[in-house]
């Protein structure tokens, strides 16, 4: 039986990995999207290093500011320096916990099997698509996760030789964490309490000390946007311990208790009811949901926070008893110590916001944290359990079976996540076509409708993102040749008329599927020209094919396009073309029939219509 259950627990844990990892592979946004649009002002705008400190929502992420300079300015604003930084400190942060519990040598297989199962499913669970797929925002997220992760291992070893090295270490790690997302300043806390239970030298713990209070006073006092920081306080110590008590038990909601028939999102219930194990898992939730006095957006939520936060607290007071802790109950610890402080800062400074929007507690922004502080129970209970025989086994299972369920909501938001990119992909195919698509843009909260629109005419203005390469602006004649000697083979999925916010002109969206047998040549963009060969558009490749699964275990070739025409008229013939404007060859790759008359413009002026697109230059400017 332990055998089976070692091999179960591997194998899932391959699974989350592998499928993870080709998910980000496959869907991690290439386009700037959400709030990036609004940060991205500050980041053309002002000077280095001024654009790195700028407080954003909260927050003040230098060391992530850092790689988003380097990567509009070095690498077009591509997102792929982001997305390799922000994927690897993630893999690096579930490596290192699962190395630390395989490589236990007073474990037994099964725990340490568990273990690698759990940092695994806390890390890559794809209900965490929104951190694991939007480049800027896993680069703050997983550099913050690793830099604790970092700074647990170091407070571990500054028990033996060379405290004083290893604090210092751990010190850093916890700056780096700091000024990587706002919930970083608790990991000074995790350290200091940590080292407290470990019975360090009170000389070797005022080095965390003295960095916590210096970093204290640079982030609310000293640096730029200090008094909104100090604004957003609110000392209600009830409502912040209910507040932060539901957002730890978010994993609970966006795994289970919030895809029953009240489900979290209206796509969530729908979803569930496509498939045999989705019905059992919202069936499942109903049934916890109907107990007397449950109702998982406040009781059940916070009870079950509150159950977490006394089972740290337990595993805090049985340290006092420890004689020799692993390195995985220290880690663990310091993990658990970590998140339990995030939430009391998420309680003190969005108090106010949170009991405005109670369903944003349960955000997938913020559940990157809350996955933490159940992995570091998870790993303690092993940990204490694994002495047992029957014990030890008991735990184990236990883990499988709280991972097999959580392969339902995995699968999901792997499809959320390439339905984001493709709208991602669709988004910069209206850019680049001179076409504002409203029903494309972020919501007001992220950032509204007149921010993005400067944000991409700077974007427009600088070549950068998806007005980066080969460039004919929309109504000029293709310069190029078109060669009618080795066509492309498409077919046109559909198309529909949009209203064109900004220029109150027709425009037309259109999709279709490449031929797998016929590939685009490598370097081509798709383009759309009139029977005069004038540039009416551009499309993107932006989904693998239709009624394809999203959960995979390989790097398919993208087929599936996405376009707009500008302008849009019916009784004019319109073709979608391959161009290489290197060479200035393009090849006919469909022919886009006539479509019914689009929509009216709606009688309010959109806050774009003001908003001028100005013309890409002959070549790029030096950045």
């Amino acid at each position: 039986m332990e055998r089976l259950l070692v091999a179960a627990a591997l194998a899932l844990a391959l699974f989350f990995l592998a499928t993870a990892l080709v998910a980000i592979a496959n869907f991690a946004w290439r386009q700037p999207m959400f709030d990036q649009f609004r940060v991205y002002e500050n980041f053309i705008n002002l000077p280095f290093p001024s654009s790195l400190w700028q407080l954003d929502n909260g927050h003040r992420p230098i060391l992530p500011a850092l790689i988003r300079v380097a990567d509009i300015h070095l690498f077009g604003s591509r997102q792929l320096l982001q997305i390799i930084f922000g994927s690897g400190c993630a893999l690096a942060t579930a490596l290192t916990i699962a190395l630390c519990a395989w490589r236990d040598p007073a474990a037994p297989a099964a725990t340490r099997a568990g273990g690698v199962l759990a940092a695994v499913v806390a890390v890559f669970w794809l209900a965490n698509a929104r951190e694991l797929m939007h480049s800027h925002e896993m680069v703050q997220a997983y550099a913050s996760t690793l830099s604790v992760t970092l700074a647990a291992l170091c407070t571990w070893r500054a028990q033996g030789g060379a405290a004083r090295r290893w604090m210092l270490l751990a010190t850093l790690a916890c700056v780096a964490a700091t000024f990587s997302f706002g919930s970083g300043i608790a990991s000074f806390v995790a350290v200091l309490l940590t080292g407290l239970l470990l019975r360090l030298p009170r000389s070797v713990l005022l080095l965390p000390a003295a960095a916590l209070a210096a970093c204290l006073a640079l982030y609310v006092f000293m640096l730029p946007g200090d008094g909104s920081v100090r604004e957003v306080l609110a000392f209600r110590p009830l409502d912040s311990l209910l507040t932060s008590a539901r957002w730890l038990a978010s994993p609970w909601v966006n795994g289970w208790l919030g895809v029953g028939h009240d489900p979290l999102h209206a796509w969530v219930g729908e979803y569930m009811q496509q498939s045999r194990p989705g019905r059992v898992l919202a069936q499942s939730a109903d049934l916890a949901n109907a107990l007397p006095g449950a109702d998982w957006r406040t009781t059940t939520s916070a009870c079950i926070g509150l159950l977490g936060l006394a089972a740290l607290a337990w595993a805090v007071i049985a340290r006092l008893r420890w004689s020799q802790p692993t390195r995985l109950e220290v880690i663990a610890l310091c993990l658990g110590l970590f998140t339990a402080a995030s939430a009391g800062i998420i309680g003190l400074s969005r108090l106010n916001y949170l009991q405005l929007h109670p369903d944003q507690l349960f955000a997938d922004r913020y559940l990157v944290w809350p996955c933490l502080f159940w992995l570091s129970l998870v790993l303690l209970a092993l940990a204490r359990l694994h002495r047992l025989a029957r014990g030890r086994i008991g735990a184990v299972a236990a883990v499988v079976v709280l991972a097999l369920p959580l392969l339902v909501t995995h699968r999901m938001y792997a499809g959320w996540a390439a339905s984001v990119y493709r709208k991602t992909e669709q988004l910069a195919a209206a850019a680049r076509s001179g076409v504002v698509d409203l029903s494309l843009y972020p919501v007001a909260a992220d950032a509204d409708a007149a921010t993005v629109g400067r944000t991409l005419a700077l974007l427009r203005e600088r070549r950068l993102a998806m007005f980066g390469g080969g460039w004919q602006a929309v109504g000029e004649t293709w310069s190029g040749s078109l060669d009618a000697a080795a066509p492309l083979q498409a077919q046109l999925l559909q198309q529909a008329p949009v209203a064109d916010a900004a220029s109150a002109r027709p425009a037309l969206h259109f999709s279709g599927v490449l031929a797998a047998a016929t590939p685009r040549p490598a370097g081509t963009r798709l383009l759309v020209l009139d029977a005069a060969s004038r540039v009416h558009g551009y499309a993107q490749i932006s989904f693998i094919a239709p009624h394809k699964s999203s959960l995979r275990l390989d790097l398919p070739a993208k087929r599936g396009f996405d376009g707009y025409i500008a302008g849009y008229d019916a009784n004019q013939a319109y073709r979608l073309v391959a161009a290489d404007f290197g060479s200035g060859r393009a090849w006919p790759v469909l022919e886009i029939p006539a479509a019914a008359a689009a929509p009216a413009i709606p009688a309010a002026p959109s806050p774009l219509a003001t908003t001028p697109l100005p013309q890409i230059p002959a070549a790029p400017p030096k950045l």
